[in-house]
């Protein structure tokens, strides 16, 4: 099964959906064609399961930078931040982009829980009103539908810089002032500019 979604992977990221099917993939994991139907019912089912593959290492990697983060708010920013990168520079982007029902429906999935503790601590630091907390589900899976509008914004033509900072205005909690809303919009983006350019050069 692994060595069938490291080959959907692989095509993905080289040929995109075309001739996305079970006898190509089967023959890159250098499997006999049988073996697709033991452990996938459609390309549909192997499609979700490469894109739930590339969500979670997103996430683990938002863990892994954020489990150091005291400032919550600042991680959730930063999260953000993250999956909005990989979705511009990664070449898994255009595949991801073109089933965003799975990206969202799959990060929300994935993340959602990390999300809601984060904020859960910032009101128990009285970073934040308790009633923020209402409907979190609901506001965190709109968060997700516009990382899919940023990213496609950008795949038009607009600026990576630009639509991240308003991206990260848009997202940020309402309680947070517009001086804070700026310090900490420009702590992420430079900090993540050199790591940035390292890794997507």
């Amino acid at each position: 099964k692994d060595k069938l979604i490291d080959a959907a992977v692989m095509h993905l990221n080289s040929e995109g959906l075309n001739s996305f099917t079970a006898t190509t993939i089967t023959k890159s994991a250098s499997l006999g064609y049988g073996t697709f139907y033991k452990y996938f019912s459609s390309t549909e089912d192997l499609l979700e399961a490469a894109i739930r593959k590339n969500v979670l290492s997103i996430a683990l990697k938002r863990e892994k930078l954020n489990s150091t983060e005291e400032n919550k708010i600042i991680a959730f920013m930063q999260a953000i931040y993250i999956v909005f990168t990989d979705l511009c520079h990664s070449p898994t982007s255009a595949w991801l982009s073109s089933k965003p029902d799975y990206f969202v429906e799959i990060a929300y999935e994935l993340t959602h829980k990390l999300a809601k503790k984060d904020f859960e601590f910032s009101i128990k630091n009285h970073k934040f009103r308790k009633d923020y907390l209402k409907n979190f589900d609901i506001k965190f899976k709109l968060i997700i539908w516009q990382l899919c509008g940023a990213f496609r914004l950008v795949s038009e033509g607009e600026n990576y810089h630009d639509v991240a900072y308003e991206l990260m205005r848009e997202s940020i909690p309402v309680e947070t002032t517009e001086a804070e809303v700026d310090k900490i919009i420009k702590l992420i983006m430079d900090r993540h500019k050199v790591k940035l350019q390292q890794e997507y050069k």
